[in-house]
């Protein structure tokens, strides 16, 4: 009990505060409810401030495919500056038995399986953080490894290429490139 109580004291002492206060603004029908509650708490860890506002943006991003758009929310504080841009995205990627193509159906025997991510954007739109949510393929899960999406960190989305300015993982090539062009999607933002 001692212990707990000297954390707590540690952490009032030195002034972290975190969001208190998360507000969606807009229909937030785009996160899916199951990761409703942990990117709340991922946001909460991430910007450190009082309160934070989501508010969805009137544009929408074309996947790299063209096959959909995603639309993505400004974040501001509570004095309504601008902070960052949140996008939550969901794209294929491959699954045992094959490879994801997609508009391919369940009965050819071939599933994609889905990356559920979100990407966090400076106001200059460089890429601030990415968390993997879940990932459903049992292979190419290291691309939600820090160590692997840190590479993306500080720069602008649009010209990643695998092997020139990013690096593979062995055994996720496929997994690799759906973030790949994914990520070179957000150019629609700017």
């Amino acid at each position: 009990m001692k212990t707990v109580a000297t954390i707590l004291i540690c952490f009032c002492a030195f002034g972290f505060t975190y969001v208190s206060n998360i507000s969606w603004q807009g229909e937030n029908g785009e996160v899916p409810e199951n990761f409703q509650k942990l990117v709340n708490r991922k946001l909460v860890k991430h910007f450190k401030v009082e309160s934070i506002i989501l508010k969805k943006s009137d544009r929408e991003l074309m996947s790299a495919n063209k096959q959909k758009t995603t639309p993505y929310y400004n974040v501001y504080n509570e004095k309504e500056e601008l902070l960052a841009h949140f996008v939550f995205n969901i794209t294929d990627a491959c699954s045992f038995g094959g490879c994801a193509v997609p508009g391919k159906q369940k009965s050819s025997g071939i599933f994609h399986d889905k990356i559920y991510y979100y990407v966090i954007l400076n106001t200059d739109y460089t890429v601030q953080d990415i968390k993997v949510l879940e990932h459903e393929s049992s292979y190419g899960m290291e691309i939600g490894t820090r160590y692997w999406l840190k590479q993306f960190f500080n720069t602008k989305p649009g010209n990643y290429k695998l092997g020139d300015n990013i690096d593979g993982i062995s055994g996720a090539t496929v997994s690799v490139q759906a973030m790949i062009d994914d990520l070179n999607g957000l150019t629609h933002l700017q």
